[in-house]
């Protein structure tokens, strides 16, 4: 489990958000991330929409 830890006001909520686009298996989204660094990454078959994830 990992924990963010972020002052109020500081995009806790945004980082969540991105973090979960990349990793859920609710919808692809390698569209949203390409032309982006992170695109370029080896692991990205790896763990780009494969995990399921619970955010409320």
């Amino acid at each position: 489990m990992t924990c963010f830890s972020r002052p109020r006001r500081f995009g806790k909520s945004f980082a969540t958000k991105m973090l979960c686009a990349y990793y859920s298996k609710g919808f692809d989204s390698r569209e949203m991330f390409e032309g982006l660094e992170i695109s370029k990454a080896d692991s990205l078959e790896t763990y780009m929409n494969k995990l399921p994830i619970a955010f409320s």
